[in-house]
């Protein structure tokens, strides 16, 4: 698959910046593109609420709308996406894929600690 298909991602301030990505899904799509983001028949891929409904494919993680998987065959207007447990065809129309820009190796993504997650009350 081309870059001119995806949203090329050089680091993680271009998800968190990203106005249409919401909760989890920039570091959801960060730790998907880290991982698989060398591969060229893998995508990471954002669906419009309706699409997620209506697909049988699971989401990744906490998130509702991205999903990730091998490309199993593509058309001009879809990609057969398989992600082992389906295959579902995503219209090109009106899915985001993302690509790692092939400059990167790292994308930094901040890692959270047990402090992020203490209360104002001090602990017990």
């Amino acid at each position: 698959m081309s870059n001119e298909d995806a949203t090329v991602v050089k680091g993680y301030a271009d998800l968190i910046s990203d106005p249409k990505l919401e909760g989890d899904d920039p570091d959801i799509i960060a730790r998907e593109l880290q991982e698989h983001g060398a591969k060229d028949d893998y995508l990471v891929v954002w669906l419009p609420d309706w699409l997620a409904e209506e697909k049988p494919i699971e989401p990744i993680d906490r998130s509702e709308n991205v999903i990730s998987g091998r490309v199993d065959h593509k058309t001009a207007k879809a990609y057969l996406l398989v992600d082992g447990r389906a295959e579902v065809w995503l219209p090109k129309s009106v899915i985001r894929v993302f690509r790692l820009d092939a400059s990167v190796d790292d994308l930094q993504i901040p890692q959270s600690g047990l402090t992020d997650y203490a209360t104002d009350g001090g602990g017990r």
